[in-house]
């Protein structure tokens, strides 16, 4: 089995512009940057692979590096592939300046017709990844070209003579734009993106369902249950882990974040959620310190309130255990007290998925293309209340970027245009609605009102520290929420009109 090449290295000084000097034959840098997260390659038999170490190196400050890597890991993923061909295809090692064209097709090749490693009969990897590879690679021997190898031709146009001929190519861009690019001349077949589609309600409704399972302490294996000294510690730890997951995916689903964004939410600014109505998150690929405000349903800020002062009671019980927490601003924390990753959010996420039994793809990205998906249907939605005889395919490019404009003030996106593949999504989900799906939506809230109720009542509920009093304090806060709801539904279908059940949105 093939041993992962690259490294995620954290709180590491790196030196400045590092670079080579032939006179010395020695790397020179002029000083030293501050301790940050970078990712080192190694070659196949452990040495580190210097020249692309140093690429990498001089992409720290221009690139998204959180914890686990980022982009820079990406990167260095991509870039792996070179450096194990280069290492041993057909037993001859070569150095990245000693590839020319013939050798960089066969690269490519090898790429192409690569078997996967699990799947008999299929191959390793779809075109548009050999060619984001090719990309990635051609850019790293450039870089390689200009900063370390100065007097060689390595890469450029073959009509200049260099040793990796590039040709011209035009290119299309999403908007119909057309560019010139340097590409190599190798046709690789271009597949079909199968692009993360939103997440069914169905699979957030399974997950949720695991979730509360895995909360009875009924369903526990005995030998989880052993690991700890009393009931009491048995319960405040289940229910913290109950707590967390639960707010892990209403906050997904409800506001649209990204993963890593969740590792940044800050605990301080989300401490009263049922009062401020509102949830407040960090919004990575824009400037430093961005955050977004973004309102949230009344049974949403319940959940993360009742996970914050779990958290908070968590915190306690460690201590008292001996422990030392350092949660620092993290909202989400892990067992022992510390902010949670994305990689140990990612993880539990897949381990929810798998006890759901959910076999395809699933990822907690998709939940976030839900969000923005009904986001959009939602615009889409008031535009057809206010002008019901306007067909779809009349609508001008102009009337849809406005409607992405106002999504894009909830998901962070700097470019509206962006979320243009969302439209077509939304419509198909807008297909669907019928003139009753804002009475369907408060039923739901309520069917979820109604199980937080009885989970919050069960006897696993009852963990150290809480009282009788401030139990029955919440399960009443629970009946005010049933009596708001209820007469919200009571007064939507007062104003239905007959025969408005019926009715879906035409698209002609």
């Amino acid at each position: 089995m093939k041993r992962q090449l690259y490294s995620v290295i954290s709180e590491v000084r790196i030196p400045e512009e590092p670079r080579y000097d032939p006179k010395s034959d020695i790397y020179v840098a002029d000083g030293w940057r501050d301790p940050l997260t970078t990712v080192l390659m190694m070659w196949p038999n452990g040495f580190p692979c210097i020249e692309i170490n140093l690429y990498l190196m001089s992409l720290v400050e221009n690139l998204r590096v959180d914890s686990t890597g980022g982009s820079l890991k990406e990167i260095a993923s991509q870039l792996s592939h070179i450096v194990r061909f280069c290492w041993e295809h057909d037993g001859i090692r070569r150095n990245f300046w000693d590839l020319d064209s013939a050798s960089y097709e066969t690269f490519l090749r090898k790429l192409q017709f690569e078997e996967h490693k699990y799947h008999i009969g299929e191959r390793a990897r779809q075109g548009n990844r050999i060619r984001e590879i090719s990309l990635v690679t051609l850019t790293f021997l450039e870089w390689l070209q200009d900063h370390v190898l100065v007097e060689r031709k390595l890469v450029g146009l073959s009509s200049e003579g260099y040793r990796i001929g590039l040709v011209w190519v035009q290119e299309n861009n999403r908007y119909g734009g057309k560019s010139y690019k340097k590409r190599f001349p190798f046709k690789i077949p271009v597949s079909a993106r199968d692009p993360k589609p939103p997440m069914a309600m169905e699979s957030i409704q399974r997950l949720r369902e695991v979730v509360r399972e895995k909360y009875d302490i009924n369903n526990l294996h005995p030998n989880y249950i052993a690991q700890f000294e009393n009931r009491d510690e048995l319960s405040i730890t289940v229910e913290f882990f109950f707590r967390r997951r639960e707010c892990m995916l209403h906050i997904l689903q409800h506001s649209g974040s990204r993963p890593y964004e969740l590792e940044l939410c800050s605990y301080k600014k989300n401490l009263d959620p049922t009062i401020s109505k509102k949830l407040v998150m960090p919004t990575v690929k824009r400037e430093e310190g961005f955050v977004r405000e973004l309102p949230i349903q009344f049974a949403t800020s319940v959940i993360i309130e009742l996970y914050i002062d779990c958290r908070y009671r968590y915190l306690q019980f460690l201590k008292i255990k001996g422990a030392n927490p350092n949660p620092g601003d993290a909202l989400f924390i892990n067992e022992k007290g510390a902010g949670m990753s994305r990689r140990a959010l990612t993880t539990e996420f897949k381990r929810l998925c798998a006890r759901a039994g959910l076999v395809s793809r699933q990822c907690l990205s998709m939940l976030r293309h839900r969000f923005i998906t009904l986001a959009v249907a939602v615009e889409l939605k008031q535009v057809i209340k206010d002008d019901p005889s306007f067909p779809v395919h009349s609508r001008l490019f102009a009337d849809y970027r406005t409607i992405l404009t106002r999504v894009a003030k909830l998901t962070g996106h700097t470019n509206p245009e962006s979320l243009m593949p969302y439209i077509h999504l939304a419509w198909d989900e807008l297909h669907l609605f019928g003139g009753a799906d804002d009475l369907r939506e408060l039923v739901m809230v309520i069917e979820e009102v109604r199980a937080l109720r009885k989970v919050y009542a069960s006897d696993t509920s009852a963990t150290v520290g809480e009282t009788s009093q401030e139990l029955d304090g919440k399960l009443r806060l629970f009946d005010a929420m049933m009596q708001v709801l209820t007469e919200s539904v009571e007064k939507l279908v007062a104003r239905q009109q007959p025969g408005l059940e019926a009715r879906t949105v035409r698209l002609s």
